[in-house]
């Protein structure tokens, strides 16, 4: 029997082996990359840096300002725009919800009447569970009205010193530190927007 053979030719002959190019590392990009990590981290503590030094500026300006008479002090019968926010706190605390922006008894609308929006009214509800914990003279209904003492200064004060820092300051520092966010002008825009005059004369002398 006569046998054939057939001649296979070799694997590789079909296979086309794909093999990875040698990475070639630039050295003066390595250098480069590490510079700027150096830069990036300076710029960070800078920022941080920067960051308190303003906080502390805007909280002395805020107690200093705090300091001076308040809108209306000792001026009846409407004691002004101080007078306004003791006010809702005294309405939003002892009234139910349905009567704070209606006109009754209790709520006499053209003695300060709430005219702000309902995320405002919670907000003075929540500062009048807190001011009739301390002292419920405060927000006595109808009897507090002109209210004036030195430790009830100090607690409107603080009631506006310490939101701004809770709620105002916070998305402020994220926007301007955000990773889109230019860094070497965030310390600039931070200032610019915290330390705006009439932002800290209204909040922190005229209402409270």
């Amino acid at each position: 029997m006569n046998e054939k053979y057939i001649k296979i030719p070799p694997i590789a002959s079909f296979v086309k082996l794909n093999t990875p190019p040698i990475l070639k590392i630039d050295k003066k990009s390595k250098i480069h990359s590490k510079n700027q990590k150096i830069i990036d981290n300076s710029t960070q503590f800078n920022n941080s840096l920067n960051t308190i030094a303003i906080l502390s500026v805007l909280l002395c300006f805020q107690v200093a300002i705090s300091l001076n008479p308040h809108s209306g002090e000792s001026q009846p019968p409407m004691f002004g725009d101080y007078e306004a926010q003791r006010h809702w706190m005294e309405i939003t605390y002892n009234l139910p919800i349905e009567q704070w922006y209606i006109n009754g008894t209790h709520n006499d609308l053209l003695y300060w009447g709430l005219d702000y929006p309902p995320l405002t009214a919670y907000h003075h509800y929540l500062l009048g569970v807190f001011s009739h914990k301390i002292n419920k003279n405060w927000v006595e209904l109808l009897d507090s009205r002109g209210f004036e003492s030195v430790t009830h200064k100090l607690f409107m004060r603080l009631s506006a010193i310490i939101p701004f820092f809770i709620f105002y300051l916070p998305p402020l520092l994220f926007f301007f530190f955000s990773k889109s966010a230019k860094k070497s002008s965030s310390p600039v825009l931070l200032a610019s927007a915290v330390l705006y005059p009439v932002l800290l004369i209204i909040d922190n002398g005229h209402f409270q």
